[in-house]
């Protein structure tokens, strides 16, 4: 029996080298064209898909060389700006990139929805029960900062007087 999930990843690393090789077909028609794809983890649940894609030969059988490269956060977007790594596999910093103006585009993501959760006391119900509290996230300008902001505005929580102390960075 074949997990949903497996097929899920499976669809990923397929339309994740569709795109790649559309994008690169327009580049050049070499045998092995050499692409650097950079990550921030070879273990994560939006990093598997590429690694299992390098492992399996997937992108050789495209005729891809790619090189895997694990960096920080903030590393593979400037990476990607100056044109020194190809592609980025850090969909959140991609986004808070985006909201602020760099120049890059999200061709493809490998989920389907986020894998964010919001922890809260027993006594916190609904979203509207945040205004006024301060709550975590693990960094400012990606994607859980970014989500976090969304979400409170649909929930007409966010002000804008908000100040940083109320969204704690860990």
């Amino acid at each position: 029996m074949t997990c949903p999930r497996s097929k899920q990843a499976v669809r990923s690393i397929r339309l994740f080298v569709l795109v790649v090789l559309s994008i690169l077909s327009v580049r050049s028609a070499s045998a092995q064209e050499r692409i650097t794809l950079g990550l921030t983890t070879r273990n994560g649940s939006t990093s598997l898909p590429y690694v299992v894609a390098e492992e399996k030969g997937f992108f050789k059988a495209e005729g891809l060389n790619a090189l895997v490269v694990i960096m920080q956060n903030q590393v593979v977007v400037n990476g990607v700006l100056s044109r020194h790594v190809d592609y980025g596999g850090t969909f959140s910093n991609f986004v808070g990139a985006a909201m602020s103006g760099a120049p890059v585009k999200i061709v493809m993501s490998v989920m389907d929805g986020a894998d964010h959760f919001l922890v809260t006391s027993p006594n916190i119900k609904r979203v509207e029960d945040l205004k006024g509290k301060t709550f975590g996230i693990s960094s400012f300008g990606g994607t859980p900062h970014s989500e976090a902001i969304a979400i409170l505005k649909k929930y007409g929580v966010w002000d804008q007087s908000l100040s940083r102390d109320a969204m704690m960075s860990k």
